[in-house]
């Protein structure tokens, strides 16, 4: 093989590496937390997003919908009386 050819199948190989490490894809309703040498960078929301190769990485997706658990809770009056309701709870991760 003539070395030429060699060096450009290595060179787009590396291309190609380096491109597939730099694009990432962010769901809806979450986002992305972008830390650069450790520290915090940025926050990436939904869309299709860069980043610098080895240098910045995706710590955490965090969804960003609104949870709800319900619960049912016993509790007993001041006059003996037992009661039973439903509390619903709304949060974000």
């Amino acid at each position: 093989m003539n070395s030429g050819i060699v060096w450009l199948i290595l060179g787009a190989v590396v291309v190609l590496v380096l491109f597939f490490n730099a694009v990432f894809i962010v769901k809806q309703k979450t986002a992305a937390i972008i830390e650069r040498f450790g520290r915090y960078h940025s926050v990436r929301f939904a869309g299709l997003c860069f980043k610098l190769p080895f240098i910045d990485r995706i710590v955490k997706v965090s969804n960003l919908r609104i949870q709800q658990l319900d619960v049912d809770v016993e509790t007993k009056t001041q006059d003996n009386v037992f009661i039973n309701t439903k509390v619903s709870i709304q949060y974000e991760e």
